[in-house]
C-alpha cells in the first residue's frame, strides 16, 4: 500500500489537491460536524473531473446541509426538528447564529443561491412494517417549508 502524507499549507483546494489525485485512489477527509464538511474539497474534486473515487470519513455528518457562499451561512436541516444557521465570521471561526423551528423530522433541504431561501421537507409516516426501517408516508402529509431571511435584516 503506498500511503503519502503531507504537512503542507495551500492556497486553496485545487492547489492541495494538484499533482496528488488522479481516478481510482482512496481519499481520507475528516471533519466535525457542519462545520467540518469539505465543501470546498468536494467543489475542487468536481471541478478536477477526477472519478471512481473511494472517500473515507470520520464524519457522521447532519442530515442535510448547504452554504451560501453570498451571505457566508451554512446550514444543517435536523431530524430534531431544526435549521441551525451558522455564519462563517472568518476561514477559521464560525458561529451558530439561529436555530429555526421546522417540522419534526424534517431531514432533506436546498439552498436556492439566487435569492438565499432554503427549502426543508417533511412527511409524516405510519407504522414500520416487519423487516422494514420506516413506514410509508402517509396520504396528504407531505410538506415543503420555504425559510428566508427578514427583508428587515437583509
Amino acid at each position: 500500500m503506498d500511503i503519502t502524507s503531507s504537512s503542507k499549507v495551500f492556497p486553496d483546494a485545487p492547489s492541495a489537491l494538484r499533482g496528488v489525485i488522479k481516478d481510482g485512489i482512496t481519499l481520507m477527509c475528516g471533519g466535525f460536524g457542519l462545520c467540518g464538511i469539505p465543501e470546498r474539497l468536494i467543489s475542487a474534486l468536481h471541478d478536477s473531473g477526477v472519478r471512481n473515487l473511494t472517500v473515507v470519513s470520520n464524519n457522521a455528518g447532519v442530515d442535510g446541509a448547504g452554504y451560501d457562499a453570498a451571505s457566508g451561512n451554512a446550514f444543517a436541516s435536523n431530524a430534531d426538528g431544526t435549521l441551525t444557521v451558522i455564519h462563517q465570521d472568518s476561514p477559521d471561526q464560525y458561529k451558530v447564529v439561529d436555530s429555526v423551528q421546522t417540522p419534526q423530522g424534517s431531514r432533506n433541504m436546498g439552498l436556492d443561491p439566487t435569492n438565499h431561501r432554503m427549502f426543508v421537507v417533511s412527511a409524516k409516516f405510519g407504522p414500520v412494517p416487519a423487516g422494514g426501517r420506516r413506514g410509508p408516508v402517509l396520504p396528504g402529509s407531505f410538506a415543503l417549508m420555504v425559510i428566508e431571511r427578514d427583508t428587515i435584516t437583509r
